[in-house]
């Protein structure tokens, strides 16, 4: 839940319409917006729980964090040695 209140503008008190939109009001199917429709970004819609700032300087770090490349040498991946979910399972026979 944390992780996903850092990575929502909403919680610095912008707002991001049209995220997602209906494809078919029949059969309501809800699509995400991948620049289908126009989206709208509201600034200082409503109270901040999350300063701008620190908000800001959390959105730095997870790019940082994101853009680090090979760990080790022994690598399987660029992400790191485990790729899978539980770092032993790759690893049984």
């Amino acid at each position: 839940m944390i992780n996903y209140m850092l990575r929502n503008e909403k919680y610095m008190g912008d707002a991001l319409l049209q995220k997602t939109y209906i494809v078919d009001c029949i059969s309501k199917q809800v699509k995400k917006n991948n620049g289908e429709v126009a989206q709208y970004y509201i600034e200082n819609n409503h109270e901040a729980i999350i300063p701008k700032d620190m908000f800001l300087r959390v959105q730095e770090e997870l790019a940082r964090r994101s853009s680090k490349r090979r760990v080790s040498s022994k690598a399987l991946t660029e992400r790191g040695k485990y790729s899978s979910k539980h770092a032993l399972t790759g690893l049984l026979v």
